[in-house]
């Protein structure tokens, strides 16, 4: 979790309004990819790391994010529903998104 965080420390001041969100994905306990939030309407930090994946065996493989993904089609598309399309392991959560938008935990 302190390498996603360290990555949500990358995004400032870029991502603004969007909050800092760092992500770390894990191959046992090697990091295999990580992104940042990007400025606002391109890429949220688990699509940065999910991109830099996309030829591996993603079963195996376990996501750690400073904020819980987003659950809707904004400017960018959802990134709960691009991690549950891979089948990535349950997610490790630092932090629960509390907007007034629908969330991934509701």
């Amino acid at each position: 979790m302190l390498a996603a965080l360290a990555q949500s420390r990358k995004a400032l001041p870029e991502c603004l309004p969007n909050p800092p969100v760092g992500c770390v994905i894990i191959d046992a306990q090697e990091i295999v990819a990580q992104g940042y939030t990007q400025a606002p309407g391109k890429h949220h930090a688990e699509a940065d790391a999910l991109n830099q994946i996309q030829a591996k065996a993603f079963s195996f493989l376990k996501m750690y994010v400073t904020l819980e993904p987003c659950f809707f089609h904004g400017r960018t598309p959802a990134c709960a529903l691009a991690i549950a399309g891979v089948a990535i392991l349950p997610s490790i959560i630092l932090t629960v998104n509390v907007t007034n938008i629908t969330t991934f935990s509701q």
